[in-house]
């Protein structure tokens, strides 16, 4: 599958919307494609763009993925994330 260029991991989940992105493995094939790996880790800075970037999708009301699998996706590479990270996130839930 071709993305747009310049297409976000953000633009790219939400574009595939909430049925296509309720599956673990299609969440981790595309963070794959966006260099997001078990050797590749998403850094700190990385998970509060995902989470901001959602959020402020949830609030203009534009469709979304299934932010709980990402979530759980993310936290199969996260050791630790931050207790704001993990609020934010069930706030968009």
């Amino acid at each position: 599958m071709s993305l747009p260029s310049g297409a976000t991991l953000v633009q790219t989940l939400c574009d595939f919307g909430p049925e296509i992105t309720s599956e673990t493995a299609t969440v981790l094939a595309l963070f794959k494609r966006f260099g997001i790996s078990e050797t590749s880790p998403p850094t700190d800075a990385q998970v509060a763009e995902i989470i901001s970037s959602l959020s402020k999708r949830a609030a203009e009301g534009t469709q979304s993925c299934d932010v709980g699998t990402m979530i759980r996706a993310i936290g199969g590479f996260v050791r630790f994330i931050s207790l704001l990270l993990i609020h934010t996130a069930k706030i968009i839930l």
